[in-house]
């Protein structure tokens, strides 16, 4: 990225990165029974707003939807990893999230591909829908209720993914709007303002991320050395080398330090396969504190600045 000194943190941003906003309809397959809640709270002899009854619509009948909830929680997923927010202060997985713009077309790939499968399992649902609906109203007895069911040919819309990528605004954009000069100017120091509190909210979730995952290392590598029977996934590597690649392209303010990190983690953390852990002790003593010595560096707050 742009050094900032050289240019307004905003036209960098602009220059540099884009937005992701994710939409992803999805049908549950549940509902509450109103009918039944009141009976069992009459039959507990409980107080009305003790709770509700929620029936699964799809009783015992739902491999195809939880197929489609599978895919759908693979397409989050992914945009989540790939992404960091830009929308929300709390790191929440929704709204819009940045993405950089060298990782664009790489991204979009990648997501058609997941989308043509969830629009497959959308499809697969579809053909089966009158056996399964047969099947769960059979499943869920006098529970069952054929009003609580959309028709089969409602469940595309009712399945659906949208992505849209678009530009960050520039301070420089404001100028071109007809309006006084000095409304131009407070628009765009607004934005200014914004846009540094969006990107010290996207860093903290990166920090929080890469912290997550060296503590996760930790914990397991002194489960190994302390002779403890643990299982080694080959995720525990992978979703740091992910956060690197990442950190490679979404160091926001271009911090030295980040960098830095990152070249430590790499050298050791990254350098062999988790499989070389498992039977080595003392192999997996050294990377247990390095992981708990590069936890404490990435909880700095310079690092992310």
């Amino acid at each position: 990225m742009t050094e900032v000194s050289n240019q307004d943190l905003s036209d960098a941003l602009a220059s540099n990165y884009m937005l992701v906003d994710m939409q992803l309809r999805s049908w549950s397959g549940k509902r509450t029974d109103r009918g039944a809640s009141d009976e069992l709270i009459q039959a507990k002899n409980a107080a009305r707003d003790s709770g509700a009854f929620v029936k699964n619509l799809l009783a015992s009948a739902g491999q195809e939807l939880k197929e489609v909830h599978t895919m759908g929680n693979a397409l989050r997923t992914f945009v989540y990893n790939q992404t960091l927010p830009w929308s929300s202060s709390d790191g929440a997985k929704r709204g819009e999230r940045i993405l950089s713009t060298t990782k664009a077309m790489t991204f979009l790939s990648e997501l058609n591909a997941l989308k043509k499968e969830y629009d497959r399992a959308v499809l697969a649902l579809v053909s089966v829908w009158p056996q399964r609906v047969a099947e769960a109203m059979r499943n869920l007895g006098a529970l069952a209720d054929s009003a609580d069911y959309p028709d089969a040919s409602q469940l595309p819309s009712m399945f659906s993914v949208s992505v849209d990528l678009k530009p960050i605004p520039a301070i420089s954009d404001y100028r071109r709007l007809s309006v006084p000069a000095e409304l131009q100017d407070a628009l765009g120091e607004r934005h200014k303002v914004a846009a540094q509190v969006q990107v010290q909210n996207a860093m903290n979730d990166l920090r929080d991320r890469f912290i997550e995952e060296l503590q996760r290392i930790e914990r397991q590598m002194s489960k190994v050395a302390n002779g403890e029977k643990t299982r080694l996934y080959d995720s525990l590597i992978t979703n740091m080398q992910l956060l690197v690649e990442m950190a490679g392209s979404m160091n926001l303010t271009n911090n030295p330090k980040l960098q830095e990190l990152v070249a430590r983690i790499e050298k050791k953390i990254l350098a062999r396969p988790v499989s070389a852990y498992k039977e080595d002790t003392h192999a997996a003593t050294v990377l247990a504190s390095d992981a708990a010595s590069l936890a404490v560096e990435a909880a700095l707050e310079e690092v992310w600045q």
